[in-house]
């Protein structure tokens, strides 16, 4: 199985800096170099592995993508790399497209002033992010340690949960352990760690070999963590086939995935994300995939994600992940300036 540390890196979220904003301003987009006129314009979508976006290394390696792209008169590359790489790829101006949650856009994007829009949610968290304690605790003890990778989804599990079991945030000591280090951090910290915020399969792996007991996971806070497909708006200006063109390829892939070839797509995406079919299929259980334009387009234009991504931003400025007024952070419709943008057009204008 691919080693946790490059599998997990989808919930790491690193500050920016301003060097990034900087760079961001200044680089020439990749799909925006100039091209001689019978040659497609050449765009990239960056990616990393997490069971909700295998299937957009899946629709590259089958050629569905390919196909996609040359219908749109375009030519899409797949970039994968580690999920912190890729954010710094997408702010730095390399790629025009981002794989990436609600929670990590808000404070990247807003932190570098890059305007980018929410195209699609193709999949929540449903169970696959969780609170886990030591067997005989029945919630978070007050004065002990809880683990987790600091600044990233996992920590706003942790304020979910706080929030909703009315404990004050304050009292909870958060320290910093890396996904890698989680498993054994939770077995051998003793008496002082009162319980870790990780994700699956390591939630799996603390409840079936180290007794661990789940006390609270993201199937509470159903459809907050969402993992979406983020356009630069500079690229989706230049090139407006580029939505089409990808969301074309979500869906065709999400056709194989609930046809007769979905055993073979099944095993494509778990060769692709380092796992077995039956190791991949635990990690499926517990996301919600949007394998539909129908269900997709009503996720995009749902009020209630709103006022998710109005909480996610109050998350983040509680944190000090991102220094800027929360108004301009999100908005809805294509109209809309903001700096990240929910925009239903694309995928409503799809046949």
């Amino acid at each position: 199985m691919q080693s946790k540390a490059r599998l997990f890196n989808r919930r790491q979220l690193l500050k920016r800096t301003a060097a990034f904003a900087a760079l961001a301003t200044c680089m020439p987009m990749v799909g925006c170099a100039p091209e001689a006129a019978n040659l497609p314009a050449k765009l990239r979508l960056a990616t990393s592995i997490y069971v909700g976006w295998v299937p957009w290394m899946a629709a590259a390696q089958t050629g569905i993508l390919k196909k996609a792209a040359s219908a749109a008169g375009l030519e899409i590359e797949l970039v994968r790399g580690d999920y912190a790489e890729t954010i710094d790829q997408f702010i730095a101006g390399h790629v025009d497209a981002i794989t990436i949650t609600n929670i990590d856009a808000l404070a990247a994007f807003a932190e570098s002033k890059l305007a980018a829009d929410i195209v699609l949610i193709g999949s929540f968290s449903n169970g696959n992010d969780a609170i886990v304690v030591p067997q005989g605790q029945t919630t978070l003890v007050d004065g002990l340690d809880v683990g987790m990778v600091r600044n990233s989804v996992s920590e706003y599990v942790l304020d979910r949960y706080l929030e909703t079991a009315k404990i004050d945030l304050a009292t909870v000591k958060r320290i910093d352990i890396s996904d890698a280090d989680m498993a054994r951090s939770f077995v051998g910290a003793g008496e002082s760690l009162g319980g870790v915020v990780t994700w699956n399969p390591i939630v799996d792996s603390l409840e079936k070999r180290a007794a661990g007991v789940r006390i609270f996971d993201s199937s509470k806070i159903p459809r907050e963590i969402a993992d979406c497909l983020v356009i630069r708006r500079t690229a989706m200006d230049a090139h407006p086939n580029f939505a089409k063109a990808l969301l074309q390829a979500w869906f065709a892939i999400m056709a194989e995935l609930g046809g007769a070839n979905r055993e073979q797509t099944l095993a494509t995406f778990a060769q692709l994300s380092g796992a077995s079919v039956p190791e991949y299929l635990v990690q499926l259980e517990s996301t919600e995939l949007l394998d539909t334009r129908a269900k997709a387009l009503a996720a995009l234009n749902d009020k209630t994600l709103t006022a998710t991504m109005e909480r996610a931003a109050e998350f983040a400025q509680r944190h000090g992940l991102a220094k800027t007024d929360r108004a301009s952070w999100h908005s809805v419709g294509a109209d809309s300036r903001g700096v990240l943008r929910i925009n239903p057009a694309p995928l409503a204008l799809l046949v």
